[in-house]
Formats: C-alpha cells, structure tokens, sequence
C-alpha cells in the first residue's frame, strides 16, 4: 500500500470470491423461477400449475442449495489449508 495516501482514503476491496457469486446467481435464479411460471400462467392456464408446485417448493429447495453450497464452500477451503 501506498504510504503517502491516509489510511481513511484507501479503497476498500470487495471480499468476495468466485464461489460466492456463483451462489447468489443461483439463489436469486430459484427465486426468479416461480415468476417466469406466474408470467406464463396467465396466458396458459396448464402452466399455473408449475408456479404452484415451484412456489411451494422453492424455500426448501433454497434451503437445501445454500447448504451444499456451504458445505462444498467449507470443504473446499479446508482442502486448501
């Protein structure tokens, strides 16, 4: 780091990892599914059906998607050390 530049005004660096990322995109792209189901139900009524089943499930499906991702994510950075 630059010694001339305060330590108030240093830019700050995102901590964030690939690995992360990956799990918000997946996260928010659950989340996004039953909408895309709604949209379609309106038109289609045999497609209501999808958005229940995906509204339904979608919380336990998160549940488990963040937890294999924290898992593969502690694993990961062990096998590292």
């Amino acid at each position: 780091m630059d010694p001339e530049i305060p330590s108030n005004q240093r830019r700050l660096r995102p901590r964030f990892s690939l690995g992360i990322l990956m799990v918000v995109m997946f996260v928010f792209a659950l989340m996004a599914a039953p909408g895309y189901y709604l949209v379609r139900g309106m038109n289609h009524p045999e497609m209501r059906v999808a958005f229940i089943i995906l509204t339904l499930s979608a919380p336990v499906l998160l549940l488990v998607a963040v937890s294999i991702a924290h898992r593969l994510l502690s694993w990961w950075n062990r096998k590292r050390k």
